[in-house]
């Protein structure tokens, strides 16, 4: 291997050297991802993929050599070659992979939306076998068209061993824009105002602070104080459909089109891990369409419902939308109004990823505790959310 060009820092030299007018020439993202009209990378992206896959296959073989690449008594280690090479193939992946996040996520916010801007361009096809009809959103028929490309395109980005992470990051971030745009779809058009009351000024100040306001880093240990808030005189009844089938099903159909995308494998301690956290990412995925199925087949109250066992793998801030709307508490946008903070604070801030979700749903659910206690009320399905929050 030294023979091929001595000494490896030479290679690498000629590897970034081939890659500068490659990364700088205006069609290296362009197209930022593949599309059904073009899927293949253009001869730019090509040329820059090949340079990326022989840095990535060289590293990987370093790896297999078995070799301890930090101690080197002679100083001739093998550790700043392996760190130029993955250098090498995260400036091609990376941004390719970027390009390609971007565009699949775009799809995925737009299921959130009950009236999309526009309709599918054609039918949609059929999702392992079973044929998809028009009461599904139309990002279903684009992303169904589109998921078998990305599919591809992905492995080819995540392929080097050191792109691992990066695809567990992908996958994880893009089921949560998945998980947050399904549990906070309306069952109406957005076009009447929020139903709750909002805070006062001095009490949502206080919230805001305690959140960190849109801070992706936020303290590690949330507050546990009380903040009390008193819903409108009257709230709306019980809808007769608390989650529209269209919700049900195309929860469905992402969980098993985001399935097709490929998975960090499992080779040593760090790609274990993230071949776990992938795991639970799509476990939440798979117990939120459960939980949108059976709140939508319970037109009347089952006390036999277990809320805790549905809502088990499921992050509170993503399970407590379907429930409060389940409840008879309004769509899933009177929340922020709740709490007395922007709903675009409360998205950036709490909503932003698993991580910060978790950070902040103690606070959340304690508001929402005294909230749904102040809200004095013999109903049922407000004493089990009351209760599932509670605990």
């Amino acid at each position: 291997m030294r023979l091929l060009q001595r000494p490896l820092s030479v290679l690498i030299t000629n590897l970034s050297s081939l890659l500068l007018p490659l990364l700088s020439s205006p069609t290296f993202l362009s197209p930022a991802a593949p599309t059904v009209q073009s899927p293949n990378p253009n001869a730019t992206q090509a040329h820059a993929l090949s340079v990326a896959r022989f840095a990535g296959e060289l590293s990987d073989c370093l790896d297999e050599l078995e070799v301890e690449v930090n101690l080197d008594p002679r100083g001739d280690g093998l550790k700043i070659f392996k760190d130029g090479l993955s250098s090498v193939t995260s400036r091609v992946m990376t941004p390719l992979l970027g390009g390609l996040k971007t565009e699949l996520q775009k799809h995925l916010r737009a299921l959130e939306s009950v009236n999309p801007a526009s309709p599918p361009a054609g039918p949609i096809k059929p999702v392992n076998g079973n044929r998809l009809g028009a009461s599904h959103h139309p990002s279903i028929a684009t992303l169904q068209a589109l998921m078998p490309i990305y599919a591809k395109a992905v492995k080819t980005y995540t392929a080097p061993k050191s792109m691992q992470s990066a695809l567990a990051t992908f996958l994880i971030s893009s089921v949560w824009v998945a998980l947050v745009a399904l549990s906070h779809r309306p069952t109406m058009p957005r076009s009447r105002s929020n139903s709750a009351s909002a805070a006062s000024g001095a009490s949502a100040g206080a919230f805001k602070k305690r959140l960190g306001g849109a801070s992706i880093t936020p303290p590690p240990t949330p507050p546990s104080s009380r903040f009390t808030m008193k819903l409108p005189g009257s709230r709306p009844p019980s809808p007769s459909h608390v989650a529209s089938p269209n919700t049900v099903a195309d929860a469905r159909v992402v969980n098993e089109l985001l399935g097709q995308l490929p998975k960090p494998t499992a080779t040593d301690d760090a790609s274990r891990i993230a071949h776990e956290a992938v795991d639970e990412a799509f476990e939440a995925l798979g117990a939120l369409t459960a939980l949108l199925g059976a709140v939508d087949s319970t037109s009347e109250v089952r006390e036999d419902l277990d809320l805790e066992l549905l809502t088990e793998d499921l992050p509170v801030l993503i399970a407590m939308p379907v429930l409060l709307r389940w409840s008879g508490h309004g769509e899933p946008q009177v929340i922020p109004a709740m709490l007395g903070i922007d709903e675009h604070e409360y998205r950036e801030g709490c909503l932003s990823g698993f991580g910060r979700a978790e950070e902040c749903e103690t606070m959340i659910a304690q508001r929402m505790v005294d909230i749904l206690n102040n809200d004095a009320t013999e109903d049922l399905k407000t004493k089990m959310v009351f209760k599932y929050l509670e605990e």
